[in-house]
């Protein structure tokens, strides 16, 4: 063998190393670690669940795709199907994970409203709470209310807009 054809094949020898290595390894996006990677497929499956409802009824106290869902016990079913414990009520809910700013929401994080809010009676009803699951691209799921189904909206729709009080991060 010549030099040169031992040079060759040194070469391609190290491009195909090269090409394997790249096949075999997941790569992340700059600023992106393992964990953000792992925690992003997470919420691609936790929100492609909670789309699968999409059309279920609105049940007060529901908590499963039989008898419907209230919008804290389709939050709770979502993540449960997941293997990911949530707590049962909005309240709840509301102190579970971490707090995150609107700016920062990611998909599966929750969003949480006072539905009452502006409203004068608001100070004597029980229940102003409202929570769903952000889904990415300014828009959020939930089950709003008696009468309606589960839903998709965009969070800058004024009402929601106006109604809005805080985030939280269920997913690590």
């Amino acid at each position: 063998m010549t030099k040169q054809s031992i040079t060759a094949l040194t070469l391609a020898a190290a491009l195909a190393l090269i090409l394997l290595a790249g096949c075999a390894s997941h790569k992340t996006l700059p600023g992106e670690s393992e964990a953000d990677t792992k925690r992003g497929r997470m919420a691609v499956r936790v929100v492609k669940t909670a789309r699968s409802q999409l059309g279920n009824h609105y049940s007060v106290g529901g908590t499963g795709p039989q008898k419907g869902f209230d919008c804290s016990g389709f939050v709770q079913w979502v993540y449960a199907q997941h293997r990911v414990p949530v707590p049962r009520t909005t309240e709840d809910q509301l102190k579970t994970g971490e707090k995150i700013k609107k700016d920062d929401l990611q998909p599966a994080d929750l969003i949480f409203f006072n539905i009452n809010k502006g409203d004068f009676f608001s100070f004597f009803r029980k229940g102003n709470l409202h929570v769903g699951l952000y889904t990415g691209k300014g828009k959020f799921i939930h089950s709003p209310r008696t009468g309606e189904h589960v839903r998709e909206e965009y969070l800058e729709e004024k009402y929601w807009e106006k109604r809005y009080i805080g985030s939280r991060r269920i997913l690590k």
